[in-house]
């Protein structure tokens, strides 16, 4: 290249510069609505005449028409909250745009051709009918809703979907004669020259109502470097010097604060969006999200951290870790929005560490006592062995909870049915400790319990004695239940027990002898003397079962000499007592 050549190159170059920039000076001074989030494939937008390619986090302004090519795909946010995204070969603009805090709040769509889901955003909230589409078809009318759409001239479908959130809003068309169409939940109307047909949800927009969940999710994750990287081109491409970009990346960052606090005021039934956003977020972004939850919905604050251990159980860990006012703010906060509907108290206690498990069975004791029969009995089917772990962190755990549970017990209108639950679902020792306490303030009670689940819960009885029997435990509430399963004619319950025991015992031997390859004989051998020692610790659990069972019926004997009770109940299971191995 020569230097005249260069120097008109330059001179072009230059000229080009200067009208992107008074073009630029325009993008930066008309009025805003909202920004790209995603794009796929190809999407232009046309200001003053001029034609863009649209790029991630490029603004969209009102009247600017936008195009997409076919097998594209744009998602926009608006200021309001408002997700939007259109698929395929589509043009539409935004046409009016007021936000919540003018006179008349509301915002205009007209959609030329194209495929498009929109949940709308705060606008709906404040003023009905505020949100609107203008289509080939008609306009629609969106109030507080989701929706998926196929709009052009031909055929058009139109949606009504359930939110993101799990909420129902409300859809009408407004056809050229005013004539208005309610259309429902969940459900769609097919458009064309011969009038409106209702027609069911498809596969393609059930796969729609989750797409656009998971646009909102990530649309409220604030990823710096990814910003970073996106703001960095449009320097280097002259749409951004950097002091613009530096408040552009503020704004775009104010933007995903706005739609976090969007998602925690709309995140009642369903937390999922709020459970993702946090799965995907450190623990400094993560200590913020959960403090704004605490603070402006607590009411759900259970079911959010219940899906924090589910999905980033180390994310939880690490906030405890670093912050414990914080910490100690979401233990609280847990326990008073708890109610009896709702198991998300007892499944954190399960899931949780035995630090902070300990801390909210205190927590309960101390300010939500009516809730702990509940909680204890959940958490015990969730996880067995969480209550005895508490004793690791807190010696007096225990007595905590029985303390509380018999004070509740005493005070409770249906205190046999609260007494069976704790004997059907607790700890042995447990449910052994809250007997022994119980029966010595009002033995009628645990009587009666007893005798109620030994007609009513013959199945969960006999796995509750087994267990006892295949663990060698000797407590109050085997005691009591072989009692009065030999008191009531049901002795069966006991002898069904021994036989469950024998047979697991048999079973987890066995398994362990088939669960490796034997390759020399001292393996042989080994295995073989484990196999006798299981055995043989069998034995000795039912013989203390034998002796158990003597004791009781002695006892019966003295208060009631007249009882016929069988001579041997453990008649079937004597080949086991006297087999050799």
């Amino acid at each position: 290249m020569n230097c005249s050549n260069l120097i008109n190159f330059n001179y072009s170059k230059l000229i080009r510069s200067f009208f992107t920039s008074i073009i630029l000076f325009f993008h930066l001074s008309a009025h805003a609505i909202g920004y790209v989030e995603t794009i796929l494939g190809k999407a232009k937008t046309i200001i003053e005449n001029e034609e863009f390619t649209l790029q991630e986090l490029d603004e969209i302004f009102l009247n600017s028409k936008i195009f997409l090519d076919n097998g594209s795909e744009l998602t926009i946010l608006l200021d309001d909250g408002s997700t939007i995204l259109v698929k395929n070969k589509s043009e539409f603009i935004f046409l009016e745009y007021e936000d919540i805090f003018s006179i008349n709040p509301h915002y205009t769509i007209q959609i030329f051709e194209g495929d498009l889901i929109v949940e709308t955003g705060e606008l709906p909230k404040i003023k009905k009918n505020s949100t609107s589409i203008i289509s080939p078809v008609g306009t629609l009318f969106l109030n507080g809703t989701a929706i998926s759409a196929k709009l052009n001239s031909d055929l058009s479908e139109v949606f009504l979907m359930t939110d993101s959130f799990g909420d129902s809003g409300e859809l009408v068309l407004q056809n050229d004669d005013g004539e208005m169409v309610n259309i429902e939940i969940n459900s769609g109307i097919s458009i064309n020259d011969e009038g409106a047909q209702p027609i069911q949800l498809s596969e393609e927009v059930i796969n729609n109502q989750k797409t656009i969940k998971n646009i909102i999710a990530n649309s409220a994750i604030s990823n710096e470097t990814k910003i970073d990287e996106i703001i960095q081109k449009k320097i280097e491409s002259g749409k951004l010097s950097l002091q613009e970009a530096k408040i552009y990346k503020e704004k775009i960052l104010q933007k995903k604060e706005k739609k976090i606090d969007q998602i925690i005021s709309s995140s009642n039934s369903d937390t999922s969006i709020l459970g993702e956003v946090l799965k995907n977020s450190d623990s400094t972004v993560g200590s913020k999200i959960l403090e704004k939850v605490v603070d402006n919905n607590p009411k759900v604050t259970s079911k959010v951290i219940d899906g924090v251990l589910d999905q980033n159980e180390n994310l939880f860990k690490e906030i405890s870790s670093k912050n414990s006012q914080l910490t100690d703010k979401i233990l609280k906060t847990v326990v008073k929005e708890a109610d009896e509907n709702d198991q998300s108290l007892s499944k954190i206690i399960a899931k949780s560490d035995s630090s902070l498990s300990a801390k909210l069975m205190t927590e309960i004791v101390e300010t939500k006592k009516d809730l702990m029969i509940k909680v204890v009995a959940e958490t015990s089917v969730l996880n067995p062995e969480k209550l005895k772990e508490l004793e690791s962190v807190d010696e007096e755990i225990s007595s905590k909870i029985t303390s509380t549970i018999v004070e509740q017990l005493s005070e409770s209108s249906d205190a046999t049915e609260d007494m069976k639950i704790i004997m059907l679902n607790t700890d042995a020792d447990l449910a052994s400790e809250i007997i022994q306490q119980t029966a010595n303030i009002d033995y009628d009670l645990v009587n009666q319990a007893t005798l109620e689940i030994i007609t009513e819960e013959t199945e969960k009885i006999t796995d509750t004695l087994s267990s006892s029997i295949e663990k060698g435990e000797e407590n109050a509430l085997s005691s009591l239940l072989i009692s009065k399963a030999i008191e009531t004619g049901n002795a069966d319950i006991i002898t069904k027990a021994v036989e469950k025991s024998i047979q697991k015992t048999t079973n987890n031997s066995n398994d362990s002898s088939n669960s490796q390859i034997l390759e020399t004989p001292q393996n042989n051998e080994d295995q073989t003397e484990e196999k006798i020692e299981d055995v043989e610790l069998a034995k000795q659990n039912i013989l203390k079962v034998n002796d158990l069972i003597k004791q009781e019926v002695d006892k019966l004997k003295i208060t009631n000499p007249e009882i016929e009770i069988e001579e041997n109940l453990l008649a079937n299971v004597k080949e086991f007592l006297a087999s050799p191995n």
